[in-house]
């Protein structure tokens, strides 16, 4: 597959996703890259925070040293209760540092937005992958937007996460027509259990398969959805899309059944096949790992490790991740072991 000018060999290798917020409240690192900043001027004394490009910089060259592959840019957090930014905000928080990655390094750029408007100025700043944690269905305009960004550049690559609406939710209000979502770990997500289970009762093997099931259908909606609009198959990720619209139950049966998801079934010329897709896993410091080690965000390094080794003996393309050295000294252990 190819990304931006590199070829990736999907299928024999994990690659290392480096994250880079440059938001001010994502969950793990949100504010790292801002500084207060005080203007004084006739009118008297404003203070607000600026972006340190300088800092930005810094990180990103640290990671591609220390082996990332991918540089995942984000302006808006999706943590649980984050609130949504319009577009305007939203890019001018990830064009310039996109454009000084481009001026700085040679390494593929992923911009981490659902909204189609973003999407299109962060391919034309240079950006090669459109990661969509709402998987097409956050922007009716994203599905055609990034077919013709396909066409009109080279090396252009669509990463699909599964996501869902809560079944209470009731339409869409922000300024740009994407959901305003409230995700939350005892919120009713509408996925299929065993007949015989009740509402509290545990997780049992035939939930699981009825909920991985159900991930796989969304998942080909979402790809049916991007073929129809003329995306290439070819060059489509997969994201099973850990800690959105999840129990805690579901977020670990989704990584320990992961392998399941690359094959999917979609609809093609009124014929049903079976397409293989990359996968990517972003597991890094979140709540399922904190939950099931009892530990903060800060200590959950040794848990994403965990989640990075077991992707790799699965088969899983990428690997989202904070810290990006430990990971990749993982894969490369294991390639070693493996060879």
């Amino acid at each position: 597959m190819k990304i931006g000018n590199r070829e990736f060999d999907i299928y024999n290798n994990t690659y290392i996703m480096g994250i880079v917020n440059v938001t001010p409240d994502s969950f793990s690192d949100g504010g790292r890259f801002l500084h207060d900043r005080v203007s004084v001027s006739a009118h008297g004394v404003t203070q607000g925070k600026v972006l340190d490009m300088d800092a930005v910089l810094r990180t990103c060259g640290q990671m591609i040293n220390e082996g990332a592959d991918i540089l995942d840019i984000g302006g808006e957090s999706t943590r649980p209760d984050a609130d949504t930014v319009s577009v305007t905000e939203e890019l001018e928080r990830v064009i310039p540092v996109i454009e000084a990655i481009g001026d700085n390094y040679d390494i593929p750029v992923s911009v981490d937005t659902y909204k189609a408007g973003v999407a299109e100025r962060a391919v034309e700043a240079g950006a090669r992958l459109i990661n969509d944690i709402w998987g097409l269905k956050g922007d009716e305009e994203m599905a055609g937007t990034v077919s013709r960004l396909q066409k009109e550049y080279d090396g252009v690559a669509l990463c699909i996460m599964h996501n869902r609406r809560p079944v209470t939710m009731a339409g869409i209000a922000t300024d740009t027509g994407v959901p305003v979502t409230r995700h939350g770990e005892d919120t009713d997500y509408g996925y299929r259990r065993a007949s015989n289970a009740s509402d509290n009762a545990d997780y049992s093997s035939a939930d699981e398969d009825l909920f991985i099931e159900d991930v796989k259908d969304d998942l080909s909606q979402s790809i049916m959805t991007a073929v129809q609009a003329g995306t290439d198959a070819g060059r489509i990720i997969i994201d099973p899309g850990v800690g959105f619209a999840k129990t805690y139950e579901q977020n670990l049966c989704v990584i320990k059944r992961i392998d399941e998801l690359e094959h999917i079934r979609i609809k093609r010329d009124n014929e049903y096949e079976y397409i293989r897709l990359p996968i990517l896993l972003g597991c890094s410091r979140k709540s399922v790992i904190g939950k099931t080690l009892d530990l903060p965000v800060d200590r959950r390094l040794n848990g994403t490790l965990a989640t990075t080794a077991y992707a790799a003996l699965k088969g899983v393309s990428f690997v989202r991740v904070h810290d990006v050295r430990d990971n990749a000294e993982v894969i490369r252990m294991l390639k070693a072991l493996y060879r």
